[in-house]
């Protein structure tokens, strides 16, 4: 667009303790409830540039504070998340059972950043980790269904 390349890269992570409890009462596989308890980060990098970037004309702009057509901006928010979670483990043998579950994951925690860690104002409060996800994996070990 007006010969800028745009581009903008949006990543959410995080990590988390679970704690589950499995019903007793569900034979032939597992059916659990459960919460993870960890953090994460939402990053959003916005990048504009207008073709080749040189190595020096990089330090001669910062040195002679010129304007660039060539523009990175990062913002970032580092949140406490809470996620209640249902997961069924369907057994494929006594070693090796496959999940599929799903949970909503509550964010908390709504100061942004900007480079150089300055406080970024004005982020709508809708603007956050919060959402549904699904999981799945292959469980390797000792079952007793």
């Amino acid at each position: 667009m007006n010969g800028f390349d745009n581009e903008v890269v949006y990543s959410l992570g995080g990590g988390a303790a679970t704690i589950e409890y499995t019903m007793p009462f569900v034979k032939n596989m597992a059916l659990s409830a459960g919460i993870m308890i960890g953090g994460g980060s939402l990053d959003i990098d916005i990048y504009q540039n207008s073709g080749e970037v040189n190595w020096n004309n990089i330090w001669q702009k910062v040195i002679e504070n010129e304007n660039d057509d060539n523009k990175n901006y990062n913002l970032s928010n580092s949140f406490f998340l809470i996620s209640p979670t249902v997961n069924i483990d369907v057994p494929v043998n006594r070693f090796i059972a496959i999940r599929a579950g799903l949970g909503y994951q509550f964010t908390l925690g709504s100061n942004w950043e900007s480079a150089n860690g300055k406080q970024l104002n004005n982020v709508p409060s809708s603007f956050n980790g919060d959402g549904f996800f699904i999981q799945t994996g292959i469980y390797i070990g000792l079952f007793a269904f």
